[in-house]
């Protein structure tokens, strides 16, 4: 297994192409620094266990590979400048246990499939373009977590957290 930990180094460049040639990395803490570029395909990292982009300046969207991360449980890519829809392939990850979403520029509706995910214990969407309803298949989940945009454009019934 393969660790990267170079989170809150002031780190500044571009996300790297050749991540996806490190087929045995799980872990990628990348959080806290100045980094640019948009997240590659992911198909390689069946390993991955936490994914940390949070707090620098990927742009672009989640790609759909993502959902060939299995044994993901932490996805934080909270606070960068993410664009697009969230991928219905999320609702692959059943070892996800941590979500994060917030501050940055997705759209769309929240998929369902995010819904199915029974390890999921928090989620957060807030500080986003979201529109329709948080699924309801989160309400009947265990989360100690859910936030969300609660406004005319963003329903949740059942978030711990609503932003206006």
């Amino acid at each position: 297994m393969l660790e990267v930990q170079l989170h809150k180094n002031l780190l500044t460049g571009y996300l790297p192409n050749d991540l996806s040639t490190m087929a045995l990395l799980s872990v990628f803490y990348v959080d806290g620094n100045l980094i640019r570029g948009k997240i590659h395909e992911m198909e390689q990292h069946k390993f991955l266990r936490s994914f940390y982009l949070f707090d620098n300046a990927i742009t672009g969207n989640i790609p759909t590979s993502i959902g060939a991360c299995v044994r993901l449980r932490h996805l934080r890519l909270n606070n960068n400048d993410l664009t697009g829809e969230l991928p219905s392939e999320l609702g692959m990850l059943t070892e996800l246990t941590t979500f994060y979403a917030d501050n940055n520029r997705l759209s769309g509706v929240i998929p369902p499939e995010i819904g199915s995910l029974g390890s999921l214990r928090q989620i957060r969407f807030n500080g986003n373009d979201f529109t329709g309803e948080v699924p309801s298949e989160l309400c009947g989940t265990d989360l100690v977590e859910l936030t969300a945009d609660c406004d005319d454009n963003m329903l949740c019934e059942c978030c711990t957290q609503c932003y206006h």
